[in-house]
């Protein structure tokens, strides 16, 4: 299996662990927004900073890498049930064991950036 494939079947799986089925309720429940993400070894940190300073030096008003924005790898960004937080952290853990995603060797091919 691929990488991308990998990290696209790792949401799957979440969502089918919580039982999400995408269904609406009529009454509203608190939420809790999430960002499961790896991040990565120093090398890869530094590599993004001097990258990011090239990349402002042509656009100014670009995003910029500091002590409280690093460069990171988002495996899921959503919103989730308060309630299921529990739930949420039993079964990210159960996939990173399964997936062994902190293993993974990652390669960047191509740098780009848009505006919005």
């Amino acid at each position: 299996m691929n990488r991308y494939a990998t990290v696209a079947s790792i949401g799957v799986c979440l969502g089918s662990l919580l039982g999400y089925s995408g269904s609406s309720r009529a009454q509203p429940t608190p939420v809790t927004a999430i960002d499961i993400a790896l991040e990565p070894d120093a090398t890869t940190v530094h590599h993004a900073q001097v990258v990011n300073a090239r990349l402002r030096a042509v656009f100014r008003k670009g995003f910029s890498l500091d002590a409280t924005h690093h460069p990171h790898i988002t495996m899921l960004q959503r919103f989730v049930r308060t309630t299921d937080l529990v739930k949420i952290y039993a079964a990210v853990s159960k996939v990173f064991e399964c997936y062994k995603v902190t293993g993974f060797k990652l390669k960047a091919y191509k740098y780009y950036y848009r505006v919005s």
